[in-house]
């Protein structure tokens, strides 16, 4: 019923005044007052059964109305919540793209840094490899130099026969860079061991130009130090071997001790090792570019030695000379300067 309520304050109203329960309750003055109204409009013959039916019709109908406010309000939050919902989640899926987008970013910068560092660390294990190399041709260079006193048991102290490569380079770095090639070309032409005669203990020569003996080979992989005093190796070949052959040494062993007579060409000696022919080359030039620009470097810095040591002579000619600004007393020059300051000025 409208009227069934449990505020004692409006409970206590129907019992004090029905004015004031009618203000209480508004709705019920409202189905009153159309009760009424039915009854004076249709004059049924019992009035009272009548008005009865109509307050129970009004009863219903506002029950109705509250019912359909009701659901009017419950559409509206919801419709409020769905509002709400659909802000929350369009921020969610936002939120997802923008992490998902910043992971993307964040995988790219990674993979974009991962191949950076791969091309730098390519470039470098291919720098360490041509290093290796040039050390490589360096060492067969240095071994062909000593390579008759090796095999001569006679010689106390080895004597390295003139290097023509370093010559050649030499030449290149005075000549410039027009004479790059025939310098080159006359080093490789150049013979180290002679033709047409037999080395000392019985050996016959090297088939080819600056070959390195077989027993040279097999006394740097087995690392015998009385056979290597012979070929008087710089220090960085004898102690700082990378790791890359150093790991070849019993492979290299046992090719070299199969045909101990042999003569190991730069090529065949770079085979031992597993270089290609290509390869080979390639270090061929990289040394020689090497030995270039070492030469020059040396040549720069004899000049500029050179030039410091004369200006420190004319320094020191100039300090005998006592305190005459480095005019000699043969020099007419200081005199002419101050004469040129004293003379007078004609009006």
């Amino acid at each position: 019923m409208v009227w069934a309520h449990t505020d004692t304050d409006r409970q206590n109203a129907i019992y004090k005044d029905f004015a004031a329960f009618m203000s209480v309750y508004p709705e019920v003055k409202v189905a009153v007052d159309r009760a009424i109204k039915a009854v004076v409009r249709t004059r049924p013959p019992d009035p009272f059964v009548y008005l009865a039916h109509q307050l129970r019709e009004a009863n219903n109908d506002m029950r109705l109305e509250k019912q359909e406010q009701e659901h009017a309000a419950q559409a509206i939050q919801r419709r409020a919540r769905g509002m709400k919902d659909r802000k929350r989640v369009a921020g969610l899926k936002q939120e997802h793209k923008r992490k998902k987008q910043e992971k993307d970013e964040a995988d790219a910068a990674v993979k974009i840094q991962a191949m950076g560092r791969k091309r730098r660390d390519k470039a470098r294990v291919e720098q360490m490899k041509r290093n290796n190399q040039v050390w490589l041709r360096e060492l067969f260079r240095k071994m062909s130099q000593h390579a008759r006193e090796f095999l001569d048991p006679e010689a106390d102290k080895p004597k390295a026969m003139a290097d023509d490569e370093d010559s050649a380079a030499l030449e290149q770095v005075v000549a410039g860079e027009d004479g790059a090639e025939e310098a080159v070309e006359r080093a490789s032409e150049s013979p180290q061991l002679g033709d047409g005669a037999d080395l000392p203990g019985g050996k016959k020569k090297a088939s080819g130009d600056k070959d390195v003996p077989a027993e040279a080979v097999l006394a740097f992989v087995t690392r015998n130090l009385d056979a290597l005093a012979k070929l008087s190796l710089p220090e960085r070949f004898q102690v700082s071997i990378p790791k890359q052959y150093s790991g070849m040494f019993k492979r290299v062993q046992s090719v070299v001790e199969a045909d101990l007579d042999a003569f190991y060409t730069w090529v065949s000696f770079a085979a031992l090792f597993g270089l290609t022919a290509e390869m080979a080359d390639q270090a061929d030039l990289e040394a020689s570019a090497v030995r270039i620009q070492a030469l020059g470097r040396k040549r720069r810095d004899q000049n500029r030695v050179r030039t410091l040591e004369r200006k420190r002579q004319e320094l020191e000619a100039v300090e005998e000379e006592g305190d005459t600004l480095g005019y000699t007393v043969d020099s007419k020059a200081h005199e002419k300067k101050v004469e040129s300051h004293t003379k007078p000025v004609a009006p």
